[in-house]
């Protein structure tokens, strides 16, 4: 197969964007957000604002290097080829811990198709039985691996607009005022640190750039992709979590291992119910196919930086990542290990958020590149809209850890 066939084009990249983002994160968030409440709206459209900047700073980044990197890169181009090695860790880390986490909410909606709760030893074996079929469906390469998650995309998005239109059509005021601050803190303090936890459901703005080598007319297509992903994506994250939050009260949402499932099916029935667990299944397991194959990418690109050894990394010119997935299959299973315990939404939580302070340290570095690399921009309002765009982007991303960790 030549060079050119492995390649995708801009729909395809952008579809692995918003599906990586459309995923596990708007299926189980809400659950997570109900300790919270119903103010954590606020903090979503916050954590909006940050991730379009963010895009814009890898928008930026692809069309300045032009695909000569992958986002690991950019830091040690710009500084030192330690920050490579820094940058390119971290990612592959997020990689094998966080897919896990989306692992967790699809065997979620499985259970829930079937109306059971899985004992962990169950739910251990229902995890990495998906985890593996899903390496095996990305050694067939990227087209494929697109292809289904555009195919599971549009499913995934029927529950979250049936739950958008039944919220809407039986929404309650008063549910809504009722869960607003549960925790009786003052907004200041409640919602910031809840921020690590909503940009679990924004992560994946940078997909295309990790597959910079895979997609073609990088200095076009990674900028369609990654800014049309979250814009999509932070639409639909603020309309479905309202909608929830003005139907069921924030104490019943915290207890659901399914919340659009369990809600819908509380609303329409118990089939409906059952329909969108399907669908939600669905969308998180053609996520995870995707969130793998950028994994066994960003494993490949490592090997041949030097960062891994030739006998765990396909290194060879156009050769398929295939040892890379075996060991990101290895992997992943051990952290999966790590689920053997009852609580599903604490175990997402604690998946999510460790995720989440890996990726904003790749974030702040590709930023503070991006001021680096503004320098050889001859257009001063594009060279300073460069700047401005990563100084914020890295202040946003120390902030939310920040903010996390205080809290």
């Amino acid at each position: 197969m030549s060079g050119e066939a492995r390649q995708i084009g801009p729909v395809l990249a952008m579809a692995i964007v918003a599906g990586n983002m459309i995923g596990s994160g708007v299926f189980m968030l809400p659950a997570v957000l109900a300790s919270v409440g119903s103010a954590s709206l606020i903090a979503w459209g916050v954590a909006a604002v940050i991730a379009i900047v963010l895009a814009l700073v890898f928008a930026f980044l692809g069309a300045m290097r032009e695909g000569a990197e992958t986002l690991t890169e950019y830091p040690g181009t710009a500084f030192h080829p330690a920050f490579s090695f820094i940058a390119w860790a971290a990612y592959w880390a997020t990689c094998f811990i966080g897919i896990v986490g989306i692992a967790l909410v699809s065997v979620g909606y499985g259970a829930a198709i079937f109306g059971v709760t899985l004992e962990p030893g169950a739910r251990l074996i229902a995890i990495l039985a998906v985890l593996w079929s899903l390496v095996g469906c990305a050694f067939l390469g990227p087209r494929f691996v697109g292809r289904m998650s555009s195919a599971t995309l549009l499913l995934g998005l029927l529950p979250i607009a049936a739950a958008i239109l039944i919220g809407f059509a039986n929404f309650n005021a008063d549910v809504f005022a009722a869960s607003w601050n549960v925790t009786g803190a003052p907004l200041s303090a409640a919602l910031p640190p809840t921020l690590i936890s909503i940009f679990w459901a924004f992560l994946g703005l940078e997909s295309a750039n990790a597959i910079a080598g895979r997609v073609r007319h990088p200095k076009r297509n990674i900028a369609i992709a990654a800014a049309g992903g979250v814009a999509i994506a932070a639409v639909i994250y603020a309309l479905a979590t309202t909608a929830l939050f003005g139907l069921v009260p924030a104490e019943t949402l915290a207890k659901s291992a399914a919340p659009f499932a369990d809600v819908i099916g509380s609303v329409a029935g118990p089939v409906a119910g059952i329909l969108v667990a399907i669908a939600a299944f669905a969308r998180t397991f053609g996520c995870t196919a995707s969130w793998i194959l950028v994994a066994g990418e960003t494993g490949q690109a490592g090997g041949r930086q030097g960062f891994l050894p030739k006998a765990l990394s396909s290194t060879a010119p156009d050769a398929a990542p295939v040892r890379d997935l075996i060991v990101m299959g290895v992997l992943m299973s051990l952290v999966a290990l790590l689920t053997l315990t009852p609580d599903l939404v604490k175990h997402f939580s604690t998946i999510a958020d460790f995720t989440v302070y890996l990726t904003l340290l790749i974030y702040a570095l590709c930023a503070l590149a991006l001021i680096r690399f503004s320098g050889s921009i001859t257009n001063t309002n594009l060279r300073w809209t460069a700047r401005l765009l990563g100084a914020f982007g890295a202040a946003s991303s120390v902030w939310i850890a920040w903010a996390a960790f205080a809290g």
